[in-house]
């Protein structure tokens, strides 16, 4: 579904079991990242990951690459200014609690395609892009994918309101039951 202007929004992208390979892959590598709280006071998520993908060292799992590059893919097949190949160099993850997880409306500025995945809770997310009059919001549920380019010439605007308490399918695992997991892939190093 086009949002906006190379923004799309992929309803129900993910199976269960993709969803729940991908959330083994993000806990793997929270043993080797010490977790951060949301940097402003209108936030409240905590950073659970953030990897470099380009390292040697670094070993991609699966997950991260299939479906990253498969969301990038069919996004392209809806808008064809989406490229069709996607190769992931950075990865990050947020925890955003139910009810009063939040994320504070921002531009990444970053240029570069973003593959964002969201896991558990439904959030109340909405895009505002430049010549949009007013605020799109949508549920955006678990197993949902969305596709945009962060770089500051398209300048889409995007945050989260809320968190719906009671919306996490009963696959997830109970860790995570009261929450939304956010998986983001970023085809960029930078990342601040």
């Amino acid at each position: 579904m086009q949002l906006y202007k190379d923004v799309i929004l992929l309803k129900n992208f993910l199976s269960q079991k993709e969803q729940l390979e991908l959330i083994k892959d993000v806990n793997k590598f929270r043993e080797l990242y010490k977790p951060t709280r949301a940097r402003n006071p209108i936030s409240n998520f905590t950073k659970i990951i953030a990897v470099d993908l380009v390292k040697k060292s670094t070993i991609l799992p699966d997950s991260f690459r299939l479906y990253s590059a498969k969301a990038c893919k069919t996004a392209h097949d809806v808008c064809s200014t989406i490229p069709p190949t996607y190769t992931p160099m950075y990865c990050t993850s947020f925890i955003y609690p139910e009810k009063e997880g939040k994320l504070r409306g921002h531009c990444d500025k970053i240029l570069g395609w973003v593959v964002l995945i969201s896991l558990g809770c439904t959030a109340e997310f909405w895009i505002k892009g430049p010549k949009m009059a007013d605020r799109k919001y949508f549920d955006f549920e678990s197993g949902d994918v969305l596709v945009f380019n962060g770089g500051t010439e398209y300048n889409i605007l995007h945050g989260i309101d809320s968190i719906k308490s009671g919306t996490c399918p009963s696959f997830i695992p109970a860790e995570f039951h009261k929450s939304r997991l956010s998986v983001q892939f970023r085809q960029t190093l930078r990342n601040d």
